[in-house]
């Protein structure tokens, strides 16, 4: 028997694990965006660590910024009351519709009882309410002069205004700083300083002294000095850039930001299956899905699952690709030829299967009777 593993989405690529939602292990390394650019993209933001604008208004005791007329971001302080001002807050962000109601990160950071609250009975469906929780505050960053993270803070301020900024040469997005690529020519490339990145389009990454390719890493890292106009385009700023040139290496550490340990989460495991276990009469060509109850590291599924006959005589199984689909954290299994007739199929979970935060899967395996 042998398994070919497939990727779900070409995404996974630039994105790394930025794209798992729900089970990621907590990070502490800040994000600098806007309450747009979240709306816009919700799973790309859901469980970072983000730095924001936002003037927080208390309502029936709870802080809330409204995003428009269908989306609110509620604050949840570490300490204290926020100012009745703008201000750059900073802290986890989740979209509560991606969390399941049994997630202990809800009653940690006492997000439950707020949800609670405003949801009544109905759960919130996704990208309709935001938290930002054991938020912290500080004053809010002067828009003079223009960097990458002053825009990535305030995209519309600087939309169809003219700048100059400085930053590392990213690649076209190969670390996986931004949500989405706005497809303007193949030089497409990410600038990244500090906590923020921006995309730079409409100039190829050479000048006098250097030459980059956007599609690998070799020179990413690189310091340019890029010169043209913001353009704030479905969700994302960018800058249409006139102007290349290299710069010096500038002292931009991002802002260090601390957050109470995350709660430990459950083990991952099978929640349903389709066949479902001891199931019998199965058409030799299904698909079968298999769904898990945490968000799954999806190259873990790469050899740890095993396909086999009950009876020898049928000898082995058929080739086999796996697909993960991160959005219903369950996987597709799709033979490349039928399986046989009238015989016990068992699909085998390996211990190497991991949730996204590293916690391993506890072995497990489903079995089904095909018809003949």
């Amino acid at each position: 028997m042998s398994c070919s593993w497939r990727p779900i989405a070409l995404v996974s690529l630039f994105l790394g694990t930025a794209m798992s939602a729900g089970g990621r292990a907590q990070s502490a390394q800040l994000v600098s965006t806007s309450l747009s650019t979240i709306q816009r993209y919700p799973t790309f933001y859901h469980g970072r660590t983000v730095a924001l604008i936002g003037a927080p208004e208390e309502i029936d005791g709870i802080w809330r910024i409204p995003i428009d007329a269908t989306r609110t971001l509620i604050v949840l302080p570490r300490d204290g009351r926020p100012p009745s001002r703008a201000v750059e807050l900073r802290g986890l962000l989740f979209d509560v519709g991606q969390l399941s109601q049994d997630d202990t990160r809800l009653s940690a950071s006492g997000l439950r009882a707020v949800v609670e609250t405003l949801s009544r009975d109905r759960w919130p469906a996704r990208n309709t309410l935001f938290a930002l929780t054991a938020a912290t505050w500080v004053d809010e960053p002067s828009l003079t002069p223009p960097s990458v993270r002053t825009i990535a803070l305030h995209p519309q301020a600087f939309d169809g205004k003219s700048v100059t900024v400085r930053g590392r040469f990213r690649a076209q997005n190969l670390y996986g700083d931004l949500p989405a690529w706005p497809r303007q020519s193949q030089w497409d490339f990410v600038l990244q300083a500090a906590d923020a990145a921006i995309w730079v389009t409409g100039i190829r990454p050479r000048g006098r002294g250097f030459d980059l390719d956007p599609t690998t890493r070799r020179g990413a890292g690189a310091w340019l000095e890029a010169q043209g106009t913001i353009r704030f385009e479905d969700g994302l700023p960018r800058l249409e850039a006139s102007t290349l040139a290299t710069s010096k290496p500038e002292s931009d550490a991002p802002p260090a930001v601390a957050l109470p340990p995350p709660p430990l989460l459950p083990p991952p495991a099978v929640i349903f299956s389709a066949p479902l276990n001891n199931e019998a009469d199965i058409d030799p060509t299904v698909v079968v899905r298999v769904q898990f109850s945490r968000d799954m590291k999806e190259s873990s599924f790469e050899g740890a699952v095993k396909v086999t006959y009950a009876e020898p005589i049928a000898g082995p199984a058929p080739p086999f690709e796996v697909n993960y689909h991160s959005g219903t954290r369950a996987i597709e299994i799709r033979f490349k030829s039928p399986l046989a007739s009238a015989v016990a199929v068992t699909v085998s979970f390996g211990a190497a299967i991991t949730a996204t935060d590293g916690t391993p899967m506890a072995p497990a395996s489903i079995t089904f009777r095909t018809k003949g």
